[in-house]
């Protein structure tokens, strides 16, 4: 997505930035100082504007997906007589009335609350169908999982402008690395922690991954693992919405685009993978690759889990 960040240049701001630059966005980072401005920091396209200056800010955030807010000037109000209304300071209601009675008294701030929420829900709805269009596009949104790189290519929006959109491509070292794992838990039964412990042992850095914020390689964890056999982008879909305000949501719910690139395992070896899962956490859902079931079925000793097995 194409996102712009106000008040980049400060504390807040900045991080945002580069949280939205490492998940792969594009990042308009809008500042009220030039001369602070870092044309060169992370890789963000860097505008001046005055959140004051409503002209100002509309050119600098003109075409973007989403804006996010982090400028504090507009709370400052210098002087009453220049403050635009937006930016007063309202009255705070008083604690021993309820919340009605202020709304009663105050009706002009009540009005711009309820505008000001329903702006919040259109922006909030905007960017999610926007995101949900992508995903449906075949396009990666968020961190490249292990195993892959981000591969930039341009794409039409649907307002008719050029946006550069990532795509997932095989990298062949880590790639052969997941492969292995998946290979190790559904064939020899190996547990996530014995997995991470044979991985560790080979000292291979190709097969280790790195640390986004570093760039060295780290050891893999039974945790790092058990993240590897629980994410479908491997089967070659992309996949997006498996969690909300931190809560898991159910498969049936995802926004999944399947054949988006190029797959690292077949839907079989992972569907083989998620049985061998401890209860209630394997990811079943009968939109990623079709599968067909046989007889067999695989168990794995740990957790007693077992189920139709696919064949893709």
């Amino acid at each position: 997505m194409e996102i712009g960040v106000t008040g980049a240049t400060g504390t807040v701001g900045q991080r945002v930035v580069a949280e939205a630059l490492s998940r792969g966005h594009q990042v308009t980072a809008v500042a009220r100082d030039a001369s602070r401005v870092r044309s060169t920091t992370g890789g963000a396209a860097w505008k001046v504007a005055d959140v004051l200056d409503a002209a100002s800010v509309v050119e600098a955030i003109a075409g973007l997906d989403v804006v996010v807010t982090r400028s504090t000037r507009a709370s400052r109000c210098p002087t009453r007589s220049r403050t635009p209304t937006y930016c007063r300071r309202r009255p705070a209601a008083p604690a021993s009335r309820p919340r009605w009675w202020w709304r009663l008294t105050h009706p002009r701030a009540a009005r711009q609350d309820r505008q000001l929420a329903a702006h919040h829900a259109w922006t909030t709805e905007r960017a999610r169908q926007a995101q949900i269009d992508l995903v449906r596009a075949g396009f990666h949104l968020g961190p490249v999982p292990f195993g892959y790189q981000a591969h930039r290519v341009t794409a039409i929006d649907r307002d008719g402008q050029p946006r550069r959109r990532v795509r997932l491509v095989i990298d062949p070292g880590p790639a052969t690395a997941v492969a292995t794992i998946y290979r190790w838990r559904v064939d020899d039964r190996l547990s996530p922690s014995s997995i991470a412990t044979r991985l560790n042992g080979l000292q291979d850095l190709f097969l280790l991954p790195f640390d986004p914020t570093t760039g060295t390689p780290r050891p893999w964890t039974s945790t790092a693992i058990g993240r590897v056999l629980a994410n479908p982008v491997y089967t070659g879909a992309t996949v997006w919405g498996r969690t909300n305000a931190g809560q898991a949501v159910p498969p049936d719910q995802w926004v999944i685009c399947p054949h988006a690139h190029e797959p690292v395992i077949d839907g079989r070896t992972f569907y083989r993978a998620q049985l061998l899962a401890a209860p209630g956490t394997g990811i079943i859902t009968w939109h990623l690759p079709a599968w067909e079931f046989s007889q067999d079925t695989p168990n794995d000793p740990e957790n007693g889990n077992g189920s139709p097995e696919p064949t893709a």
